[in-house]
């Protein structure tokens, strides 16, 4: 069985700016014990914000303490955080702040 994953940028509309873009991780702990909104460290959240600050409201407001890390665009250029790798459900959900 082949798995592939969803770029993000095609689930979000053209006119976004990369530097709204924002996309939050889940901990390993996730694959051992369920996660309170089901989501798991198999994929990411994207959140479509003004600023890193609102995007972390954001992600407090959807998942309390139970979530990871929230990059931006300046990490997937950089390779910190690749949305293709290590993430074979790619994008779980996009929200916006």
């Amino acid at each position: 069985m082949t798995m592939t994953t969803v770029m993000a940028e095609p689930l979000i509309p053209p006119e976004v700016p990369k530097e709204k873009i924002f996309y939050v991780t889940f901990g390993v702990m996730y694959r051992t014990e369920p996660h309170p909104m089901g989501m798991t460290p198999d994929g990411y959240v994207i959140i479509v914000a003004d600023t890193y600050l609102d995007a972390r409201y954001k992600a407090w407001e959807l998942f309390g303490e139970y979530w990871a890390f929230l990059y931006d665009h300046l990490d997937t250029e950089s390779g910190r955080f690749n949305p293709d790798s290590k993430y074979p459900r790619g994008v779980l959900a996009v929200y916006y702040a």
